[in-house]
């Protein structure tokens, strides 16, 4: 893909973070019929798609207690969603630059303060809990990420960037997977990891410290697993290295996993039995989502989610090439690598190309943060594309 090779990475910015002789005029903050046109479409689509996220959510949980307050929390949070996204499309740029800021601020300290006053679920403190409701940071904190990080490149980015720049945006990046990484959880720390990668190789680093990264991704890694004994377990089960009793005990998720998309085959099992393999699966209604989808609605049935993977990354690198706004080029790097980066990686862990880990798939999966951050960062994607226009 061109946008992530340093020859063809953003040009040079001016002082007022723009770049290119050719300036396009950003469409100023008022009211513009166009700009509705496109919050509209975007709330029709994430409308649609959390429904379905609903639908498919309330069939694989279908005989448990808990099904219709799944439906209730997801809806809840649904709204609240489409509530930002009217916010945010309807407030001057401005506004939104202050509000994110202190947001962004806010969400840093929830991630440091989850450490202390989270509770712990499956051996990792990365929530807060009100009565029966829940919140994970680290979920909430990834558009504030995005947008760090923008302000960070559009405001020291340089002709040639260097060592002590890269050093610079390695430091921010590690600032904010640090308390994550604390929680544990190795999942969303490589979705951070992925995202800060993207940023720092589309915007001019060069090969030397790709490699640099690489080589200390490696060493953090190896680290985990003598740290992390469940870790190294995981990934001696997925090369089939272990013994058969970590096979069998680590495994089992895996395998029922792939259960899913043999029963379901091409055209699903929706209609067809009640004896669903999926009712076997642990997490089925958020980590494991995909392979239970594949078994109701088969293979061409979940296709559109993967086209939707691919589609939205396209777009994305669409928009960052045409885009003249160092700012608004990251941003579009970032939601890119970030929204199709996780889904990918959930596609990867269902369809047993990866190690298992527990990650959501972006709109669709139970999980209210997720869905709240997903729908804020195509948002800001959306937003940054009508004032470019």
């Amino acid at each position: 893909m061109a946008v992530t090779s340093a020859s063809t990475s953003m040009p040079p910015p001016t002082n007022n973070g723009t770049s290119g002789h050719n300036q396009r005029p950003v469409r100023p903050s008022g009211r513009s019929p166009g700009r509705w046109r496109s919050a509209w479409r975007l709330a029709l689509l994430i409308t649609l798609i959390g429904v379905a996220g609903c639908l498919i959510i309330g069939s694989v949980t279908r005989g448990s207690t808990s099904t219709l307050q799944f439906h209730l929390r997801q809806g809840v949070w649904l709204l609240c969603a489409l509530t930002t996204l009217a916010m945010a499309f309807a407030l001057p740029r401005q506004t939104l630059l202050r509000l994110a800021a202190v947001a962004g601020a806010a969400a840093y300290l929830a991630l440091l303060g989850v450490l202390l006053f989270g509770v712990r679920i499956n051996g990792m403190r990365g929530w807060y809990r009100f009565h029966s409701f829940c919140m994970q940071p680290s979920e909430l904190a990834k558009p504030f990420f995005i947008l760090g990080f923008a302000w960070l490149i559009a405001r020291r980015a340089p002709a040639t960037p260097s060592w002590r720049h890269f050093a610079l945006a390695l430091f921010y990046a590690m600032l904010w997977m640090l308390p994550v990484m604390l929680q544990p959880d190795w999942g969303t720390t490589l979705i951070y990891g992925l995202t800060a990668l993207a940023l720092i190789y589309a915007c001019g680093i060069g090969w030397q410290h790709v490699a640099f990264l690489a080589g200390a991704g490696s060493a953090g890694l190896l680290a985990v697993c003598l740290r992390y004994n469940y870790v190294y377990e995981r990934f001696l089960a997925f090369f089939g290295l272990g013994s058969p009793e970590i096979g069998a005990r680590v495994g089992w998720q895996a395998m029922q996993m792939r259960n899913c998309f043999i029963k379901g085959g091409w055209t699903g099992t929706l209609f067809a039995d009640n004896d669903a393999a999926l009712l076997l699966v642990p997490f089925r209604y958020n980590d494991s989502l995909f392979a239970c989808a594949a078994e109701l609605l088969g293979v061409f049935g979940v296709l559109p989610l993967v086209i939707l993977c691919f589609g939205w990354l396209a777009y994305c690198c669409y928009r960052a090439q045409r885009s003249r706004s160092v700012f608004a080029y990251a941003v579009y790097i970032g939601a890119g690598f970030m929204l199709s980066g996780q889904a990918f990686i959930h596609l990867a862990v269902n369809l047993g190309l990866m190690p298992t880990t527990g990650i959501t798939l972006p709109l669709l999966s139970y999980g209210g943060s997720s869905l709240l951050a997903s729908v804020i960062i195509l948002t800001m994607v959306e937003r940054l594309a009508c004032e470019e226009v």
